[in-house]
């Protein structure tokens, strides 16, 4: 799944015009591999695509979004706010990194 930054975020729930996907607070999870042509139409009209990291990408290689939602499967605490650095250091601090 990539994580999707609307243009234009707004607070709640809302079905974009774009594919119909539904955003909260201004983001989406959306399956890519259904519609390849999704990609391109996001990217055309501005909102910011968020891939995921491929199977085998090194941990320090991985984004804030995607070191958050590793934190969340891992249960590592993430302080709202958290630089890269910051997000590194807590799974290191709680022993979850698996290089």
């Amino acid at each position: 799944m990539a994580r999707v930054k609307h243009p234009n975020p707004k607070p709640g729930t809302f079905t974009d015009r774009i594919g119909g996907v539904v955003f909260h607070d201004g983001f989406a999870e959306v399956d890519l591999t259904d519609d390849p042509n999704l990609l391109d139409a996001y990217r055309l009209h501005g909102y910011e695509v968020e891939e995921p990291a491929a199977e085998g990408t090194p941990f320090f290689d991985l984004t804030v979004a995607q070191l958050r939602d590793l934190a969340k499967i891992e249960g590592v605490d993430v302080p709202k706010g958290a630089t890269k650095a910051q997000i590194v250091r807590a799974f290191l601090d709680a022993g979850s990194t698996e290089d």
